[in-house]
């Protein structure tokens, strides 16, 4: 299968235009009901959904994909305290998740142009998030029940306080996306076909994206092993195809734990690019408390100012 791109474009368009008539003749193929055969059954527009996800392709940066290697390097950074990333964000009207994607799209930019002189002007790094979609009444089995959603970071906004607008609007817009759901129908029917198939299948959902980044809230309270308090937690995310960067944030015990996991060939030293993180934050802090600041005094000008001036009295 030497153009994967091209057949799932002529596979979405074969679907669009025999609409019922598809479902018909390959429902009893698909396990399930034919979930995949009734979304292609559903309006034009969810149709084209799945066609831009299929064959959409990045608009990012080159400089971090490539061939997925067999060397990994890993590092993590200080922990961040999550009351004051809460704070952060409800002074700019943000999620805590916009908060912590915009640090790491900030993070991100600053090692791009000031370790590999990259240019990061206007230039977005789009990410595969992994969505749960286990609904919380659903008895727990084996297996992941995830999508994936593709959210572009805005690595070229240099002011952390637009950064994190800017996070905030992506993630407003993507919010109610069918990208989930879909990415894990299709995935779901491309886990049936033959080994020989998958691999450029799968390629289809790697091209889509620079990096893999996944944000877990975990335990809000410490927890212990054999009496031992756990302090800290990380994981690393896997990466499949040309995506050769993972992103891991996990929210423990009052404090936020980020985790890099790259190849080598990509990201050569990791720690370089987490030691950042800490800086691109109190950045943000800093934005935001004299924003508050400066719209408090704004605020209280304004009051004085309309109260009317009292006379005083002749004597």
């Amino acid at each position: 299968l030497r153009n994967p791109v091209g057949v799932g474009n002529t596979l979405v368009s074969a679907a669009q235009a025999t609409g019922s008539g598809l479902a018909r003749n390959v429902r009893a193929a698909l396990p399930g009901g034919g979930s995949l055969v009734d979304f292609f059954s559903a309006a034009p527009g969810d149709v084209d959904t799945l066609r831009k996800l299929l064959v959409g392709t990045r608009n990012d940066v080159t400089l971090w994909t490539g061939t997925a290697g067999e060397e990994k390097s890993v590092a993590w950074s200080e922990p961040l305290s999550l009351a004051a990333v809460k704070a952060v964000a409800g002074a700019n009207k943000c999620t805590v998740n916009d908060v912590l994607m915009g640090t790491v799209a900030g993070t991100l930019g600053a090692y791009l142009r000031e370790e590999c002189k990259f240019d990061t002007a206007g230039v977005v790094l789009r990410a595969s998030v992994p969505v749960n979609l286990r609904a919380a009444e659903e008895p727990m089995t084996l297996g992941n029940k995830f999508g994936l959603m593709f959210v572009d970071l805005p690595v070229g906004v240099a002011n952390p306080l637009q950064r994190a607008y800017a996070m905030h609007d992506t993630m407003r817009e993507l919010k109610g996306s069918l990208q989930p759901q879909l990415t894990l129908t299709v995935l779901g029917t491309l886990g049936m076909l033959p080994a020989v198939v998958q691999g450029p299948a799968i390629e289809l959902f790697s091209r889509k994206g620079s990096l893999v980044a996944s944000n877990v809230p975990g335990p809000q309270t410490s927890l212990c092993i054999c009496g031992q308090r756990i302090s800290e937690m990380y994981f690393w995310v896997p990466q499949s195809g040309s995506i050769g960067v993972g992103v891991s944030i996990l929210s423990y015990a009052g404090k936020v734990f980020f985790g890099l996991i790259a190849d080598r060939a990509c990201v050569p030293e990791p720690q370089g690019v987490v030691d950042r993180l800490g800086a691109e934050f109190e950045q943000l802090l800093l934005a935001a408390t004299v924003g508050a600041l400066g719209l408090e005094q704004r605020d209280r000008a304004s009051r004085a100012a309309s109260k009317p001036r009292q006379r005083k009295p002749r004597a």
